[in-house]
């Protein structure tokens, strides 16, 4: 509008042109939504009465979308003679993100892509999730950094008191991280920022498998299909919630584990005037009891609160939809990290002093 007025006041023809420009912008979007709801009702088309595709016009929308299905899911849509006309638009949405994320990742994985497909939601939770938990992580890391450093420790007898059971408390996790540590825990972030890195790792691995073992999932060749939210029968859902706690309790064992080996090799490599980069007897002792608590906690803890947060999100969203539902799940994401955030450090600590 302003390109408009100033042409108009220097006697162009700005103001049609800038009219003209809205109109094309007007009728791109108009095009887009011609396009999608085009598609929409080719698909719907193509359905029975019972809302599935059958397996021989899957093929051929997929040709139209530019979208050819991977072999596991082609293998499954020949097996039950049939697709269901969401899971399909799913699947396109899918293949033709502009996400990098949802296209190249998602979409390419079959533990992540079945999900995705099941739940329209799925990678939007699984996103939140795995940036909250990272950004508590690095602010965390922060005010640890910020609490040992001269400037705050000089500020005042009480801040100096407060920084030293602080400092307590970091050196007895050093500690416990590294078996066998000779002295206090370097002041410096870059004398110890191989366990943040692998932190930060450990939580990306650990939220992806939480959020997507919790979630349902499209069943395909290969894949267990067995879900609390999918079971018709309370005696099937209790077994699926036992089977998926174990199957948390598992990942995240093996993540913790690796994790803080990776972490004592890179900072052995790192500080040890030796070639040798080798595991000790005892650090070795300590990624196990590291990757147990890791495992036990997951398996106790965060595998229940995975599943109530997203059945209370299950059930909003059949209430409310929109940005309603979004800043809930936000919310309620939020808030799980935070309190499993301080659980998990309250039982590291007892852990230290054991």
């Amino acid at each position: 509008n302003n390109n408009g007025n100033d042409n108009n006041n220097n006697g162009g023809n700005g103001g049609s042109s800038g009219g003209n420009s809205g109109n094309s912008d007007d009728s791109e979007e108009n095009e887009n939504e011609a396009d999608n709801n085009s598609s929409a009702l080719s698909i719907s088309a193509s359905s029975s009465t019972d809302g599935s595709i059958p397996t021989s016009k899957v093929e051929q929308l997929c040709k139209e979308h530019k979208a050819p299905l991977p072999e596991d899911m082609l293998t499954m849509i020949r097996t039950s003679n049939g697709v269901s006309a969401a899971v399909l638009m799913r699947w396109f949405d899918l293949a033709n993100s502009k996400s990098f994320f949802m296209k190249h990742v998602v979409s390419k994985f079959a533990f992540f892509r079945n999900r995705a497909l099941m739940d329209a939601s799925f990678s939007r939770r699984l996103f939140t999730d795995i940036s909250i938990d990272v950004a508590l992580l690095s602010f965390i890391e922060f005010m640890r950094v910020r609490a040992r450093s001269p400037s705050s420790s000089s500020s005042s007898s009480s801040s100096s008191s407060k920084n030293s059971k602080k400092n307590s408390i970091n050196n007895n996790k050093k500690m416990y991280k590294k078996s066998g540590g000779a002295g206090p825990a370097p002041p410096s972030f870059w004398d110890e920022w191989e366990f943040f890195a692998c932190d930060i790792l450990a939580a990306i691995g650990m939220n992806a498998a939480i959020v997507s073992l919790v979630s349902p999932a499209i069943r395909t060749r290969g894949s267990i299909g067995l879900n609390a939210f999918t079971a018709t029968r309370k005696r099937g859902r209790s077994v699926a919630f036992l089977t998926i706690s174990a199957q948390v309790g598992a990942c995240c064992y093996a993540m913790g584990f690796v994790m803080q080996t990776l972490a004592e090799v890179l900072y052995d490599a790192r500080t040890s005037s030796s070639s040798s980069s080798s595991i000790g007897e005892g650090k070795m002792a300590t990624a196990q009891r590291v990757g147990k608590h890791f495992g036990s906690f997951a398996a106790t803890s965060s595998s229940p609160r995975q599943h109530a947060v997203l059945a209370v999100e299950r059930y909003v969203e059949k209430k409310v939809a929109g940005a309603a539902m979004v800043t809930t799940s936000v919310v309620l994401r939020a808030s799980n990290s935070v309190f499993g955030s301080r659980e998990f450090q309250k039982q590291q600590r007892q852990h230290i002093v054991a």
